[in-house]
């Protein structure tokens, strides 16, 4: 019985027909065919032909937990991110509750200093029949200045000036030129640029008088 071999490759397959055919089949055009298809892998180069390449030995359990330790490394990767973004605004609110903290701290110490200051400039007003008693108070009244300094803290004498709402507190009017600051009663403090305490102050009436 003769036989004949066509080898055919498609797509990474190889396909073997075998056709068989008896004395009266010789002459027929077609064949019967028997279609046996080798799923091993090949490589198909640019030119369309196939040479079969190392065959896929591992078993389908292999390939499944493979499948599963990537998406397991996947999923992992995924959450450790997470854990370090929460961890980074974890101490980013940690930071500015310290340094919140720390400036409402700061605040209530140089508040308690403005207090013996301005005891000091009430001293300073009284005529003191010593002289050294007169220098001491200034003295001491120059060290806090410099103290109040040294943490940024810049005084406001606004006496004469026009009166301003943002950084001044009007306690009374009286005669003078009027919405100007005829005294000041109490300095204000800015600190950092920024307000810390209002100057209080006595504002002109409009009565010249």
């Amino acid at each position: 019985m003769a036989k004949k071999r066509q080898t055919e490759q498609h797509a990474g397959e190889q396909v073997v027909s075998i056709g068989r055919g008896g004395p009266k089949e010789r002459g027929n055009r077609n064949p019967r065919k028997v279609t046996i298809i080798d799923r091993r892998r090949v490589d198909i180069d640019g030119k369309g032909s196939a040479t079969p390449s190392e065959p896929n030995l591992k078993p389908s359990y292999v390939e499944l937990l493979e499948e599963r330790v990537t998406k397991t490394k996947q999923v992992f990767s995924e959450r450790v991110s997470e854990l370090e973004k929460e961890t980074k605004k974890s101490l980013e609110r940690l930071r500015r509750d310290l340094e919140r903290r720390f400036e409402e701290r700061e605040a209530s110490l140089l508040k308690e200093v403005l207090y013996i200051l301005d005891d000091l400039d009430r001293a300073r007003l009284i005529k003191m029949g010593e002289k050294a008693l007169r220098e001491g108070f200034l003295l001491i009244a120059g060290r806090v200045e410099g103290f109040l300094k040294k943490h940024h803290c810049k005084k406001i004498e606004p006496d004469g000036e026009e009166f301003d709402p943002l950084c001044m507190e009007a306690i009374s009017m009286a005669p003078g030129a009027e919405g100007r600051v005829v005294s000041v009663l109490q300095p204000g403090y800015s600190k950092d640029d920024k307000l810390f305490r209002p100057a209080r102050v006595v504002v002109g009436n409009g009565d010249e008088d």
